[in-house]
């Protein structure tokens, strides 16, 4: 059976935007970000170890 599911691309605006403001972060910054993202309709990102591990990775690779 087919799903009609749109795959939800990676929130890399909204990291790089968040990145801006933030050069380090603590754990309740990063569960504000992953609640953030889950509320702008990213669910998929953050809606399993997994995932978030992958918006960590984007977040250290990346950071200023």
């Amino acid at each position: 059976m087919m799903t009609n599911k749109k795959k939800i691309r990676f929130p890399k605006r909204e990291l790089n935007s968040w990145l801006r403001k933030h050069s380090t972060w603590d754990d309740q910054e990063w569960k504000d970000l992953i609640e953030e993202l889950n509320q702008s309709g990213f669910e998929t990102w953050v809606g399993s170890p997994e995932a978030r591990n992958q918006v960590g990775l984007y977040l250290e690779t990346n950071r200023r």
